[in-house]
C-alpha cells in the first residue's frame, strides 16, 4: 500500500510539472491570420503572422486572387531562380491596406509557386498602417515601405526588394541571389 501511495504521489508531481511546462506555451502562442480593424486604415487588415491561406478569404480574396491569377512569371528567369533559391529563407512584410502590397505580394507568391519554393521557409507578417506589429517583433523603423521582401542565408540578411521591383520580381530575385553567390 505504501508503494502504491508513493507511486501515486510521484505521478501527481509529474503531472503538475508537465502542466507547469506546457501552460506557458499556450499563453505565448502567436495567433496566425489575425484580422483586426485598423482605425488608421479604416478597414480590416491582416496583423501579425500570416499564411497564404489568409489571402484566399474575404476581404483579401477580392484583390489577391485577380492579381495572383493574372501574373505570368517569366519562364526563363523562373528556371534560373530554381537553381539559386536553395537554402534561402524569405520574410514578406506587408500591409493589406497598401496598394503596392496588394499588387506585389500576390505576384511574389506566384513566383514562389513557379519555382517550387518550400513554404516552410517562408514567413509572412502583416503590419498595421503605422507599419508595426509589436506582438511579433516588428516595431517602429523595421521597414519604411511595404511590401518588403527579405532574403536570408544561414540567418543573415543577404538582400531585400522594397516596395516595387526595378525590373520584375523574379528578375530582381535572380539578380539579388546571383550577387549572393558571386555570379
Amino acid at each position: 500500500l505504501l508503494i502504491v501511495k508513493l507511486q501515486f504521489e510521484r505521478m501527481n508531481r509529474l503531472i503538475f510539472l508537465l502542466t507547469l511546462m506546457v501552460l506557458p506555451l499556450g499563453l505565448f502562442a502567436q495567433q496566425i491570420n489575425e484580422v483586426i480593424y485598423d482605425e488608421d486604415a479604416e478597414q480590416d487588415i491582416l496583423y501579425g503572422y500570416c499564411t497564404i491561406e489568409a489571402f484566399r478569404n474575404e476581404p483579401f480574396k477580392a484583390w489577391f486572387e485577380p492579381a495572383y491569377n493574372d501574373y505570368k512569371p517569366d519562364e526563363a528567369t523562373v528556371a534560373q531562380l530554381k537553381t539559386l533559391i536553395e537554402g534561402i529563407d524569405i520574410r514578406i512584410v506587408l500591409g493589406t491596406w497598401c496598394s503596392d502590397s496588394r499588387r506585389e505580394v500576390p505576384r511574389f507568391l506566384k513566383v514562389l509557386k513557379a519555382i517550387d519554393y518550400p513554404l516552410q521557409r517562408l514567413e509572412i507578417i502583416g503590419l498595421n498602417r503605422l507599419k508595426r506589429a509589436p506582438h511579433v517583433g516588428i516595431g517602429e523603423g523595421y521597414v519604411d515601405f511595404v511590401p518588403t521582401f527579405f532574403f536570408f542565408s544561414n540567418g543573415v540578411e543577404v538582400g531585400r526588394i522594397v516596395e516595387t521591383p526595378y525590373d520584375t520580381l523574379e528578375a530582381d530575385m535572380m539578380h539579388l541571389l546571383e550577387r549572393q553567390i558571386g555570379l
